[in-house]
């Protein structure tokens, strides 16, 4: 897939790289190609029926808590807390963790004695710490913008409501990572153009061992496309609520 910058040459919008720069804050540098073997891992709704189909290991990490953390210096940071044992079972190395995720070197591991439910906990803390004047609240989306490009969502209709993972990409792969709204957005683009221009090589998608992949992909996407990017715009959590 190829993407172009917005404007055109001919001065008209690209929608794709438009959000982009809203998502990234930079435009798509000309001759930019997207290989859709390398963006289908990044889908975490059926990861797993990914993983199987390629034969590879699962690349998402559970981050079982987000901290957001000040000091009496009107300081402000975050902490990812996840589970050891998520590390364990992928044999993923705390350093690897960091690299494969990006998150290194925003983040680093500090001491934690934390456990949950008898599981221990490992902690992550954001490296650069971001003042604030008068109330933390003022600084809190800021501090998100600097690296909610690294942390998927999952929405839920029931609590908790949301679920947050890093990615885990190997190196040759880290440079076609984007942003998880940009990434739906990409291959629901292609599977529409597919659709109509090549119907037939749609049909021989869902035949092969990707065949699953995509069914989830178009079953379940849409829809948490529509709350991502809502809250994107609002700036806040926004799902359908459980019934009561």
């Amino acid at each position: 897939m190829d993407a172009y910058p917005s404007p055109s040459a001919q001065g008209k919008l690209q929608v794709f790289a438009e959000l982009h720069k809203l998502l990234v804050g930079q435009n798509i540098p000309a001759g930019t190609r997207y290989n859709l073997a390398f963006l289908l891992p990044q889908i975490l709704p059926g990861h797993r029926l990914w993983a199987h189909a390629a034969n590879k290991q699962e690349r998402f990490i559970s981050i079982h808590e987000l901290r957001f953390m000040q000091n009496g210096a009107n300081q402000l940071w975050l902490n990812l807390v996840l589970v050891a044992d998520d590390l364990t079972r992928l044999s993923i190395t705390r350093k690897g963790f960091l690299a494969e995720s990006q998150l290194s070197p925003e983040f680093h591991e500090v001491k934690f004695s934390e456990v949950y439910d008898g599981r221990r906990l490992l902690c992550f803390e954001q490296t650069t710490k971001r003042q604030f004047a008068h109330r933390p609240s003022d600084e809190v989306q800021s501090l998100v913008d600097l690296f909610k490009r690294r942390i998927w969502v999952s929405v839920n209709s029931s609590q908790p409501y949301r679920r947050y993972y890093a990615y885990l990409a190997p190196a040759a792969e880290q440079i076609a990572v984007l942003p998880q709204l940009l990434s739906i957005y990409a291959i629901t683009y292609y599977l529409g153009s597919i659709t109509r221009y090549r119907p037939q090589l749609f049909d021989s998608f869902l035949a092969d061992a990707y065949g699953p992949r995509i069914e989830e992909f178009v079953s379940a996407q849409p829809l948490q496309f529509v709350y991502l990017i809502a809250s994107e715009f609002a700036e806040q959590e926004i799902t359908k609520p459980a019934l009561i």
